[in-house]
């Protein structure tokens, strides 16, 4: 195992239960900010993820990329043997994440309530699709069917001036999860500070319907914000996510700022547009900018992309080539944080593999960590539970 002692969350004892991608995504950040995860899994097939898309030894890249650095252990919770081993490790716990539907929870006798009897310093994060009340509240719930009940495939779609389009991963999977894990650390530092509840646990209750509205409310849906009649509704954010063509590819770029603009304006042969009062200053440009990006757009810009890089890095502007994943990936700037290495699996054998995104104290939380087969770990936490 890693050394996780210089990690915040050392020392913490987490059990997932769950299925797919909200809760397992959520465990993994908790094990690699230092928590001790342990996966618990149907058996027969265990989390259906380990058989969607591509796939090794039993291990799809999906389920690695949602369950690194955990244990596995299956369990039939029909079974009272088994369930019994499930309700042990969960009153041990300091955190318990899961997505099963709350009736099953309190059928298996691992409700919040149940628990928290013998186990009152327990963190109990309830991951739901649409929440527990209203029409909705006993309906699964997928990210796709999320993505087009939140406005977004529409506004893709829009945005693209066409039918609704999905963003073509799983956004709302992974915002709950962002969400879940930050409201476990935050209810594991409510337990710990001096107060009146110090040392006592808490139940979360995030939906996947309410985070995915969290998540997307800020820029997509800034245009439906303002419901005064005197509001002033002008082009939103995305109207600047315009792709330019270059000889021989894509780029983008985002040049506000005088000299910025300048440079742009210079670029597509067309410099006196920085006396347009529509674009003289930054704040008519930001008022101004679906039409800003309408010039910047109207033709491919008769220069190979090398040359553009170069051209904006010499003025200061933003500015990207359009990457495939297999070119973002090895990246130099990707390379130079060590965001992205090549690792051997022990199942998957050569992979590519992320490390978390944040540091602490200059170093990294637990990196690379291997994802378990189904059940790999059983031996050693039923040990453990004898202890």
């Amino acid at each position: 195992m890693s050394d996780t002692s210089h990690l915040p969350l050392h020392g913490i004892r987490v059990v997932e239960m769950s299925t797919m991608i909200t809760a397992s995504f959520a465990a993994m950040i908790l094990a690699e900010q230092g928590a001790d995860v342990v996966k618990i899994e149907p058996q027969g097939m265990g989390d259906p993820m380990r058989f969607i898309g591509s796939q090794k030894s039993g291990l799809s890249a999906l389920f690695h990329n949602c369950n690194r650095g955990k244990q596995s252990i299956a369990l039939d919770l029909k079974d009272q043997g088994d369930l019994s081993v499930a309700r042990k490790l969960c009153e041990r716990a300091d955190v318990v994440v899961s997505n099963y539907r709350p009736s099953v929870m309190a059928r298996l006798g691992l409700s919040y309530e149940a628990l928290k009897a013998v186990n009152p310093k327990l963190v109990f994060a309830r991951i739901t699709g649409f929440g527990t009340n209203g029409p909705q509240a006993l309906l699964p719930a997928y990210d796709h069917v999320m993505q087009a009940q939140l406005g977004m495939t529409a506004a893709q779609g829009e945005a693209q001036g066409g039918a609704p389009v999905h963003i073509q991963h799983a956004i709302c999977d992974k915002a709950t999860a962002l969400m879940a894990a930050q409201a476990v650390s935050s209810a594991l530092f409510a337990r710990e500070r001096l107060g009146p509840n110090q040392g006592q646990g808490s139940r979360i209750d995030l939906s996947m319907i309410d985070a995915g509205m969290h998540f997307f409310f800020p820029d997509g849906l800034m245009q439906h914000t303002l419901l005064a009649d005197d509001a002033i509704h002008l082009d939103p954010l995305t109207a600047t996510y315009a792709v330019m063509a270059a000889q021989d590819g894509y780029f983008v770029i985002a040049g506000i700022g005088d000299v910025q603009a300048k440079a742009v304006f210079n670029l597509i042969g067309q410099p006196q547009l920085i006396y347009d009062p529509r674009f003289a200053t930054p704040r008519a440009r930001l008022m101004n900018i679906g039409a800003m990006i309408a010039e910047m757009t109207a033709q491919p810009v008769d220069k190979p992309i090398a040359d553009v890089l170069a051209y904006m890095e010499a003025h200061d502007v933003p500015c990207c080539e359009c990457l495939s994943p297999e070119q973002a990936m090895t990246h130099p700037q990707i390379q130079a944080n060590r965001t992205v290495a090549t690792v051997t699996h022990p199942y998957l054998g050569e992979i590519f593999s992320v490390r978390p995104a944040a540091r602490f104290n200059n170093k990294d939380g637990i990196s690379h960590a291997p994802s378990p087969q189904l059940n790999e770990n059983s031996a050693a936490i039923l040990k453990a539970l004898e202890s």
